[in-house]
């Protein structure tokens, strides 16, 4: 069984609650992000510093809803992640992105962001397609070694489709600061795990019976952690990226919901398809 975040948020009441599960994620956590809350990356390993400097930790606070999601940095002002990480009711909610870090949280000091730009063909907890939003900075970043952006997958390659250039059955990574194994604790530090993009027709095989099939035509695809390792509640807005033959980094996919029971094998997660939405990311951050 499949859940959006808008179900979970109503009942849960630590920040960490962004991935909805099945799902509709410098050393010191408060207590109450100690406290325990909801697996996220499973089976991950520590990433390096520095080594994805596109990542970002978004935190959301509204009258409705409060959560943290995974973001990207496109460019110097852009962040990209998923429209359910801000529920229903976003117009009256406060957003932070917490950018270079790699121990969550280093310090406590985010930068502010406007509202959130969700796709216009997003149609919330119904289907879940076009789970997609982008974030502008209030000001702009200042790139380094640790802080930089990732290139979004152009709409001509086929991310799960047959016909090169393609990733369908290829390794890819995702990154959260999520639980490392069953207990419920969050991760201090950033994960990094690799997953493998399944081909458009399993995906739609194997999500045929759950809550939010993937159906031809919808912006979403599929991907299964290596040995039931699996993103998980809290990772949502995450990258899902690979590295292509030029060897430069692209981002092809955003975290955005999957089976209740994370890590559990033949289901995997479910992720929107940036090389249908890159047209119109591209067009907001040129016109806004």
């Amino acid at each position: 069984m499949l859940f959006p975040i808008g179900i979970l948020s109503a009942f849960v009441t630590l920040v960490f609650c962004a991935y909805a599960e099945g799902a509709p994620l410098n050393e010191i956590l408060s207590d109450a992000l100690n406290a325990t809350y909801g697996k996220r990356i499973l089976g991950g390993s520590d990433a390096r510093q520095g080594a994805f400097p596109w990542m970002a930790s978004i935190h959301i606070n509204s009258p409705y809803i409060t959560s943290v999601c995974g973001g990207s940095i496109v460019n110097k002002q852009w962040i990209i992640t998923a429209a359910h990480c801000f529920g229903e009711n976003f117009q009256d909610c406060e957003v932070k992105a917490y950018i270079g870090k790699l121990i969550f949280p280093e310090t406590p000091v985010g930068r502010k962001c406007e509202l959130p730009i969700i796709h216009p063909q997003y149609n919330g907890t119904h289907t879940l397609n076009n789970d997609v939003a982008l974030l502008k900075l209030k000001k702009p970043l200042k790139f380094t070694e640790r802080v930089s952006s990732i290139e979004l997958v152009p709409s001509w390659f086929n991310t799960d489709k047959p016909g090169e250039p393609t990733f369908a059955d290829k390794t890819c990574s995702v990154l959260g600061w999520g639980s490392t194994g069953g207990d419920t604790k969050l991760s201090r530090k950033l994960q990094v795990l690799n997953v493998q993009i399944q081909p458009r027709e399993k995906c739609i095989s194997v999500t045929r019976n759950s809550w939010y099939p993937v159906k031809r035509g919808e912006s979403k695809f599929c991907a299964q952690g290596v040995e039931n390792g699996d993103t998980c509640k809290g990772d949502s807005g995450g990258p899902l990226f690979c590295r292509h033959n030029d060897g430069i980094f692209y981002l092809h996919g955003i975290i955005s919901y999957g089976k209740i029971i994370c890590g559990t094998k033949g289901k995997p997660g479910v992720y929107a398809k940036i090389k249908d939405l890159e047209e119109w990311a591209q067009n907001v951050m040129a016109s806004c």
